[in-house]
C-alpha cells in the first residue's frame, strides 16, 4: 500500500528527501542534484531540509537517525536501528488523515466541523485531508457515505484496515481493549505450543490488528468449498474460532478461513499431513503450473518439484481467498541485490509474472507481492548448489594457513554462490586469492588483496565471482529459456 498518499505535500517532500538519502552512496546527496530530483527551488529545498532536521528531533528520532546539511551536501547518519519507515510511521500517527480514518472506523466521525474543533485543527485543513482520505480509500474500492460510514465489501475493509493499522500502530491496537489484546497474545502463545505452528512477532501483530478490525467488520461468509481443503487444520481452526467468538457476534468461521490462509502462505502453520495440492489448485481456478515450469527451466528433481508445488498452492490460495500479503507489502523494495545473487530465480519469476498480464488472474492483480513471494519461495525451497557449477578458490596468503582458513570462513558468509575451496593450486581452481603480487601471472584468475582486505577488495572479488558464475551457467546451458 502507498501509505505516503495520506500525508500532505510538505511531509511527502521530507519523506522523499530522507528516502533519497538512504538510497544514496555513503548516505549523502549533493544539494544541486537533489533540488533537481525533487524539483524544488533553493528556498523550498533548504526549508525542507531544516524542517526534516527539526522533525527528527521533535519526534525523538535523532538518537537513531540524524541529518546534517553543510558544504553543499546533505548527509544522513543512521545507527542501524531505524529506517525512513520509522519517520513515515511517526508522520502517519500524528496525521489528520489517520485520525480521520480511525474516527471513521470506530464510528466517532459525525461532522468535519466538530472533528476540527475537538482536535484543534482548522476546518479547511480537515476538509482537505478528508478529500485525500476519500481518494485513498477509493483506490481500494472503498468509500465514505454522507453519514460518515465506511462503504464497500466487508472483506475489502478488513484487508485495507488491517494493513493500515499494522503499519501505523505496530504493537499497540487502537481497536481492542487491553484485556482483548492480552487475550490475543495468550492465544498466539498457546498456538505456538502446537506442533507445526511457529507464529512470529510480526505475524502476531498482524493477527492482533486483524482481530481488532474483525471486531468492527465481522461480516464473513463461510466458503463451504474451502472447508474440506483446510480439514488437516481443523483443531487450529476450532481454537481460532473460539477466540474470535469473544470479539464478534455470531459465527466466526469465515474470519477463521481468512486468517488461516494468511498463516499458511507465510509458513506460520505447516500442516501434517500436507494439504491436497491438486484440490487447492482446482479451487483457485485456471492458474499456470509454476512448479512444473520451474522444474522444466531449472531441471529440478521430483522431490524439489513436490515441495515447490505445495508452497505455490499455499501462496495462490491466500491470493484467492484473502490476499492480505498484497496489502501489507510495501512497494519500496530494491530487488537489485537479489537479482545479482539469484539471477536464475529473479528472471524466471519476472517472466512468469509478466505472462499473466494477458489473463489478468490473481498473479497479475497482486503482481508486486506475488513476485516477492514466489521469488523467495524459490530461494527458500531450492538449493543453488543443484543448479550451478561450483566456483573453486585457492587461498594462499603470507600470514599462513590459519589466516587462509579465516578468510575461507568469511567467504562462505560473503556470498550465496556455490563455492569450493582447494588447499593448493590444481587444474580445477578458478580463482587464486593471495597477497603476493608476483602470482598475478598464474594461469588462473588471480585476485590480490591487502591484509586485512578493504571494501574495494571484497567488491572486486564479488564482481569476478558473478562473472565466473555466469560463464559456468552458460557453459552448462542452464540460462533461463523463454517461457
Amino acid at each position: 500500500m502507498q501509505l505516503d498518499a495520506l500525508l500532505d505535500n510538505v511531509e511527502q517532500r521530507k519523506l522523499a528527501l530522507i528516502q533519497d538519502l538512504e538510497d544514496a552512496p555513503e548516505l549523502t546527496v549533493n544539494d544541486a542534484e537533489e533540488k533537481a530530483s525533487l524539483d524544488l527551488s533553493d528556498y523550498l529545498f533548504n526549508k525542507t531540509v531544516d524542517e526534516l532536521i527539526t522533525d527528527l528531533h521533535r519526534l525523538h528520532l535523532d538518537d537513531v537517525m540524524r541529518v546534517q546539511h553543510a558544504d553543499g551536501q546533505v548527509r544522513l547518519d543512521e545507527d542501524g536501528q531505524a529506517t525512513c519507515e520509522l519517520l513515515l510511521r511517526a508522520y502517519l500517527q500524528e496525521s489528520v488523515s489517520f485520525m480521520l480514518i480511525d474516527a471513521l472506523v470506530q464510528g466517532q466521525l459525525t461532522s468535519l466541523a466538530e472533528f476540527a474543533d475537538t482536535h484543534y485543527f482548522g476546518y479547511w485543513v480537515v476538509k482537505n485531508r478528508f478529500r485525500a482520505v476519500r481518494k485513498f480509500l477509493s483506490e481500494y474500492r472503498l468509500g465514505i457515505d454522507n453519514a460518515f460510514a465506511l462503504t464497500g465489501e466487508a472483506k475489502q475493509k478488513r484487508l485495507v484496515l488491517t494493513a493500515l493499522y499494522v503499519f501505523v500502530c505496530q504493537t499497540q491496537s487502537d481497536l481492542l481493549t487491553p484485556d482483548e489484546s492480552k487475550a490475543v497474545a495468550e492465544l498466539v502463545k498457546d498456538l505456538n505450543t502446537r506442533s507445526g505452528v511457529a507464529i512470529t512477532a510480526y505475524q502476531t501483530m498482524v493477527i492482533t490488528h486483524y482481530a481488532g478490525v474483525a471486531k468492527l467488520v465481522p461480516q464473513a461468509c463461510v466458503d463451504q468449498t474451502l472447508t474440506p481443503l483446510l480439514a488437516p487444520l481443523t483443531p487450529l481452526c476450532t481454537q481460532l474460532q473460539a477466540a474470535l467468538r469473544t470479539l464478534v457476534a455470531g459465527d466466526a468461521a469465515g474470519l477463521v478461513q481468512e486468517l488461516v490462509v494468511y498463516l499458511l502462505a507465510n509458513q506460520a502453520v505447516v500442516p501434517k499431513p500436507g494439504l491436497d495440492t491438486a484440490a487447492i489448485m482446482q479451487y483457485c481456478g485456471p492458474l499456470p503450473d509454476f512448479a512444473t515450469i520451474v522444474q522444466t527451466q531449472l531441471e529440478l528433481s521430483g522431490q524439489s518439484h513436490e515441495q515447490l508445488a505445495q508452497r505455490y498452492a499455499q501462496v495462490v490460495l491466500a491470493a484467492t481467498v484473502f490476499p492480505l500479503d498484497a496489502f501489507l507489502t510495501r512497494q519500496r523494495v530494491d530487488m537489485g541485490f537479489f537479482e545479482g545473487s539469484y539471477p536464475e530465480y529473479f528472471h524466471l519469476v519476472q517472466a512468469f509474472i509478466a505472462r499473466q498480464q494477458t489473463v489478468r488472474n490473481c498473479l497479475w492483480q497482486y503482481r508486486i507481492s506475488m513476485f516477492y513471494r514466489l521469488f523467495f519461495v524459490l530461494v527458500d525451497t531450492l538449493q543453488l548448489t543443484d543448479l550451478i557449477e561450483p566456483v573453486r578458490i585457492c587461498i594462499d596468503f603470507t600470514l599462513g594457513t590459519e589466516y587462509d582458513r579465516y578468510l575461507q570462513r568469511n567467504l562462505q558468509f560473503f556470498t550465496t554462490l556455490n563455492l569450493e575451496f582447494e588447499p593448493v593450486m590444481t587444474a580445477d581452481v578458478d580463482i587464486l586469492l593471495t597477497d603476493i603480487p608476483e602470482l598475478v601471472d598464474s594461469p588462473v584468475e588471480t585476485v590480490v588483496w591487502l591484509q586485512p582486505p578493504r571494501p574495494i577488495d571484497w567488491e572486486n572479488l564479488a564482481r569476478l565471482l558473478v562473472d565466473l558464475r555466469d560463464e559456468k551457467r552458460a557453459a552448462k546451458h542452464t540460462s533461463i529459456k523463454p517461457l
